[in-house]
């Protein structure tokens, strides 16, 4: 092989395997869109409904892996939690002259029955608009995800997956944790809020050591200024560094103090407040490739 294709190759598959590495990273959630309503299906055929839905997953995926940094959403994807985003008429039923809008609903472990949220797509003054093609809906539909508020679907939703469940925690002042997730691949400020559930060894007189999980209101820090021999290495700082906020009681930081800080473990972390370090990239509906979605050519 020609000594330049050989090497172009190699840095491609490295590029891929980085890639690959850096996905990986990050907590996978499916996405379905649904749409069953005759004020559009009446509109398509059997075909062009199956490309507007995948179309629609997708675009709806690259949105919201856009806003919300800290997970990866994807189309079309085996994952452990799925979000289905529905376009019905807001007060569902066959409510005629009425708003439609997103309903969004997460299954998956750990979320609780009948947690949804909700975005407005189209007000009940725009009913009797034309639905348009396939193409313009996709790009309306991408309007209107970029204009979805993050705390309210975190709120209401993305706070029960979990960003992480593997870390290290470090006694000292403050205690902190060194969790397995790249900040700045997740582009997550020191205005961030985490939930951290940390299993704490704990046992009486004569009683066998059991874990207990503890959930632990947490800020995200920017550096570590502590000279304490527990403070991360410069190769640690990559990773979030969270430590308790103020409002955690005096009585679980004197547990977690306590404990040896080899025998804490990290359960499972959770976003609460999420604030980019990064701009929205500029993703358009033009610019997304819906070829392996079942768009025509």
């Amino acid at each position: 092989m020609n000594p330049i294709a050989l090497a172009l190759m190699i840095a491609v598959l490295a590029l891929l395997a980085s890639v690959q590495g850096h996905a990986a990273e990050k907590t996978l959630v499916r996405v379905d869109f649904a749409l069953d309503d005759p004020y559009y299906t009446d509109e398509f055929s059997d075909a062009e409904l199956d490309s507007l839905r995948l179309r629609g997953a997708e675009t709806i995926a690259a949105v919201l892996s856009d806003r919300f940094r800290f997970l990866d959403f994807q189309s079309a994807a085996e994952a452990a939690h799925t979000l289905t985003v529905k376009l019905d008429r807001a007060e569902g039923g066959g409510a005629s002259h009425t708003e439609f809008g997103f309903h969004f609903q997460l299954a998956g472990p750990g979320v609780p029955q009948g947690k949804a949220s909700y975005l407005v797509f189209r007000t009940k003054d725009q009913y009797l608009a034309p639905i348009g093609t396939i193409d313009a809906l996709i790009v309306e539909i991408h309007e209107r995800m970029t204009q979805v508020a993050r705390d309210k679907l975190i709120d209401d939703l993305l706070h029960y997956v979990s960003i992480a469940e593997v870390g290290e925690f470090r006694g000292g002042e403050p205690p902190i944790w060194l969790i397995d997730r790249d900040r700045e691949r997740l582009c997550m400020s020191r205005r961030s809020h985490l939930e951290v559930h940390a299993l704490i060894p704990s046992s009486g007189i004569g009683e066998a050591i059991r874990w207990v999980v503890e959930p632990f209101a947490a800020r995200v820090l920017d550096v570590v200024t502590s000279d304490d021999a527990t403070a991360p290495s410069h190769t640690a700082r990559t990773k979030i560094i969270a430590t308790p906020a103020e409002t955690v009681g005096a009585e679980k930081i004197r547990r977690l103090k306590n404990a040896p800080p080899a025998e804490v473990r990290i359960d499972s972390v959770f976003v609460l407040v999420y604030e980019p370090i990064c701009a929205p990239g500029q993703i358009s509906a033009d610019t997304l490739d819906f070829r392996d979605a079942g768009a025509p050519p």
